[in-house]
């Protein structure tokens, strides 16, 4: 039952779909994304794409995680990209791109010249995280607990260039997606 009901709200968000598209005279093709997302989409592809199809107005936004999911299962958006696994239904998912964790040590720190740490050396260090609503901050917590402690965090940002400025002022570690180096021209 659970399946025929999926595939009925799947059509029924299709119809819907289609009738917008028609009521507007103009196709839109909207896009949501996690934040930080668009550090790693190729947009020459998107470019591209806009370029070929101008009869298809396309837009961009970035969410929270679960509001992209939100959004994509009431046919707000019709294509989404989050961060994490998603086991839905009524979605179909696919893994894009997957990407390391870098750890931002500001000169003179007993880490600076490493050129890698294991999670365990974080015990009793101060770090500096995106904050609950990005999935980066889930996953180290639950990494820490994991070996047996509970990381030390002493400020939550929403932004990468935040945790960058408070790193390089000597407040804190901060932990974020290895993509940013390249961003940051870091060392």
């Amino acid at each position: 039952l659970n399946e025929k009901a999926q595939r009925l709200i799947m059509e029924y968000d299709d119809i819907k779909r289609i009738v917008r598209h028609n009521g507007r005279g103009q196709k839109t093709l909207r896009i949501g994304g996690a934040r930080g997302i668009l550090n790693l989409l190729p947009f020459s592809v998107l470019k591209e794409f806009m370029e070929t199809h101008e009869d298809i107005q396309v837009e961009w936004s970035e969410y929270e995680n679960e509001v992209v999911r939100d959004k994509l299962m009431k046919s707000e958006i019709e294509y989404g990209f989050v961060v994490g696994p998603w086991e839905e239904l009524a979605v179909t998912a696919e893994k894009r791109y997957e990407t390391n964790l870098t750890l931002l040590v500001y000169e003179g720190h007993s880490l600076y010249q490493e050129q890698r740490i294991c999670i365990e050396q974080l015990e009793h260090e101060k770090l500096i995280l995106l904050n609950e609503r990005f999935h980066i901050f889930h996953d180290l917590v639950n990494a820490c607990k994991a070996r047996g402690f509970s990381p030390r965090i002493i400020a939550k940002t929403a932004d990468v260039s935040s945790q960058y400025k408070l790193c390089q002022e000597g407040v804190g570690l901060a932990v974020v997606p290895e993509f940013v180096k390249d961003a940051f021209q870091m060392k």
